[in-house]
């Protein structure tokens, strides 16, 4: 869900009584148009990450003793919890892989009277 975008318009007393349009320039976070959003040029590029196989977090077992065993879980180091790779040469030159990229807009505001 994109996020709300707040911004402040300064009318006159005047514009607030008789309405008025005024042009905004909004800059928004967008899915990238050459990637549709994934990243990356090539599906195909993706690689699994071998320190969690895919999984995103890690899981370290200590026994102890006759009170069982103590299981911790952590976000893999490798792929950021990701679960893939994806090597820089595939990445998305537009959003450099990160799925969206700024973008501005230019919307009209109606104030009604």
């Amino acid at each position: 869900k994109p996020q709300n975008l707040s911004y402040e318009l300064t009318l006159t007393l005047e514009d607030a009584f008789k309405g008025v349009s005024r042009k905004l320039a909004v800059r928004r976070s967008a899915v990238c148009e050459r990637c549709d959003g994934t990243g990356f040029q090539d599906p195909s590029a993706i690689r699994t990450c071998a320190r969690c196989r895919g999984a995103g977090i890690l899981t370290s077992e200590m026994p102890l003793g006759s009170r069982g065993i103590h299981v911790v879980r952590s976000v893999c180091p490798a792929c950021g919890g990701q679960g893939r790779h994806l090597p820089p040469e595939a990445r998305c030159e537009h959003c450099r892989g990160s799925g969206s990229h700024q973008t501005q807009q230019v919307v009209e505001i109606s104030v009604p009277a």
